[in-house]
């Protein structure tokens, strides 16, 4: 027997009608935090269109997985999920982006992915901004765990631009991160710049799935639309060799029950993804010299 099919519509701008059979995910369901997104950055040219279709995207991909309920389905994990979103740039996502797109996604849950985009957002407002607010010049994910923060402090010690550190916001582990990099900072010559991506979905009177396998996906984008608007080169993702591959211990955590998001495999694809769109940014795994 086949998953159950999902199927879903990701729209930004409100005219953009929701085609049969599909519902419509409100952008809004994902805590917003594009106005602190924005003011990181802020630069003085215009930033990518690629890296924000990329984040829209990924948004879109998180939603879906969260709506999608495992325990719904025959063997109680694989979903066939049918995804539209709605991009700026619909032309950049042609068939081999698009089929990278889907064998990425497919690669984090051990899902069915069909994900296909359809025209009619808006591209994000320029700042005109006529002086940078800051010189951004190295970025990199903070979990706030053992590899990013001996990563942060290590990196808070060269003699280079401003660092930028992405993070998730999770109300737990929020007081540690902030404990961890007052006391980077305290020590660095440089300075450090800290954006806390949202994953928290307001989705009142539904319950929610409680695996989210493409939680590395929506914070590796968000990076990588940061680093893209500072034209920094590559998103440093700190984890050691073990935790990286992440091998299955028993068997009943093959496959996508052992979380794969900085795997060399989906990170392969997912900087084959942004070339295929045209970027410039590469997500690279790195650890203490």
């Amino acid at each position: 027997m086949s998953p159950a099919r999902h199927a879903y519509q990701y729209a930004t701008n409100g005219r953009s009608g929701v085609e049969r059979g599909r519902e419509p995910i409100d952008p809004t369901l994902l805590a917003p935090a594009d106005g602190q997104l924005q003011r990181h950055a802020e630069v003085t040219r215009d930033r990518p269109v690629w890296a924000q279709d990329l984040l829209q995207v990924a948004r879109a991909v998180f939603l879906a997985d969260k709506l999608s309920l495992r325990a719904e389905t025959d063997d109680r994990w694989t979903r066939r999920i049918d995804l539209s979103v709605q991009v700026a740039h619909a032309d950049v996502w042609t068939e081999v982006a698009l089929t990278l797109l889907n064998r990425l996604t497919e690669t984090l849950t051990a899902d069915r992915w069909t994900i296909r985009v359809h025209p009619g957002a808006a591209v994000w407002p320029q700042q005109d901004t006529l002086l940078a607010t800051s010189r951004v010049e190295e970025a990199a994910l903070f979990s706030g765990g053992l590899d990013s923060s001996a990563y942060a402090a290590e990196r808070s010690r060269a003699s280079a631009g401003d660092l930028l550190l992405v993070s998730y916001y999770e109300p737990q582990w929020g007081t540690q991160q902030d404990r961890v990099l007052t006391a980077i900072r305290r020590s660095s010559p440089r300075d450090i710049w800290q954006f806390k991506a949202s994953q928290q979905v307001r989705a009142q009177h539904r319950e929610l799935e409680p695996s989210a396998r493409t939680r590395g996906l929506l914070y590796a984008a968000t990076a990588v639309y940061l680093a893209a608007a500072h034209e920094v080169p590559r998103v440093a993702v700190p984890k050691n060799g073990q935790l990286g591959l992440n091998p299955a211990l028993t068997a009943a955590r093959v496959a996508a029950c052992s979380t794969r998001s900085v795997h060399p495999y989906t990170l392969s694809l997912l900087n084959e993804l942004i070339c295929a769109l045209g970027g410039t940014v590469a997500v690279v795994n790195r650890t203490c010299s």
